[in-house]
């Protein structure tokens, strides 16, 4: 609701830039959770693709994906760090 979860992952993209060394940064959502997909995409990140039935995430309340498997599929989200 308050934008806090894209703030949050805005300042930990950030730090992660600020002169680690790294050369890729990746992140992995739940496929279904539209939010923090669209934080992944106006980031800047790019859908490197989809892991099928790839995690079981203790807690699941969510009805549409306990009926269907105790597995949730992963989107993988990718940034290429400029050089």
């Amino acid at each position: 609701g308050k934008g806090l979860s894209s703030i949050l992952t805005k300042a930990l993209v950030d730090e992660l830039k600020a002169g680690n060394g790294l050369t890729i940064i990746y992140g992995e959502a739940r496929a279904y959770w539209v939010p923090i997909n669209k934080i992944f995409h106006k980031l800047g990140f790019e859908c490197a693709g989809t892991l099928e039935q790839h995690c079981k995430i203790s807690g699941c309340t969510d009805e549409r994906i306990e009926s269907l498997s105790p597995y949730e599929d992963l989107n993988v989200w990718s940034l290429p760090m400029e050089e």
